[in-house]
């Protein structure tokens, strides 16, 4: 089953040492999806991005699905890496699976990031692969 979650985010970097993240989050009984990007950029300003899967309600995620992320963006956006699997996670283990990589947009504007991701949450008796898409919107200086 695939479902769509687009959140417009907008939130000012002011006097904060560091970039504001604003996640976004798709909540299921047996997972819960995060993409987290910077409420707002300047053009040509690396931007951290974060994606996330846990298992939830007694599920776990499946170490042994190939688990896939495809981020696409709008704006001229440039990704360190667009493609992320399993080898790529900066955490991978049962309870979550985390990615990390950067962005770069070179207009100005309200662009949108979105992260396709493909993954398989388990119980000891069963297993459910998932296709989620999430999105998120980034304001550009």
């Amino acid at each position: 089953m695939k479902r769509f979650a687009l959140v417009a985010v907008s939130v000012a970097l002011g006097g904060c040492a560091g970039t504001v993240m604003q996640p976004v989050q798709v909540e299921q009984q047996t997972f819960a999806l995060q993409l987290a990007a910077p409420g707002s950029v300047s053009a040509g300003e690396r931007a951290p991005i974060t994606v996330a899967i846990e298992g939830r309600g007694g599920f776990h995620v499946n170490l042994e699905y190939p688990v896939r992320i495809e981020l696409m963006g709008t704006g001229g956006v440039a990704l360190d890496k667009s493609t992320l699997a399993a080898g790529d996670a900066s955490e991978l283990s049962e309870q979550r699976a985390r990615f990390e990589t950067a962005a770069r947009w070179s207009s100005a504007g309200r662009h949108r990031l979105s992260a396709r991701a493909q993954f398989a949450v388990c119980t000891p008796d069963t297993c459910v692969p998932r296709e989620e898409t999430i999105a998120v919107a980034v304001d550009v200086r």
